[in-house]
């Protein structure tokens, strides 16, 4: 029987693939006001982000799911032929 993942540990891995394009951990770490190396020692497991790091994290997360949602509704507006 496997364990359970923790909460923190499903965050890290949401946020591991939401800052797997190149300079997103630098926009994350200016967005958190935290040095790139403490996003870096979170996302391979050193440490974990604190409470309000978290919080921020998941703020961050809902931003960039946004982003990428408006991104497909742009590109699948200009597949139909009604870009800007």
């Amino acid at each position: 029987m496997s364990k359970p993942a923790r909460p923190i540990d499903r965050l890290l891995a949401r946020l591991r693939k939401a800052t797997a394009a190149r300079g997103s951990r630098s926009e994350l770490a200016r967005w958190l006001d935290v040095p790139r190396q403490q996003v870096n020692t979170w996302l391979v497991g050193i440490s974990e982000p604190g409470g309000n790091a978290t919080l921020l994290i998941l703020a961050w997360l809902k931003l960039e799911a946004a982003k990428a949602k408006r991104r497909r509704v742009r590109k699948s507006a200009k597949r139909q032929g009604r870009g800007r």
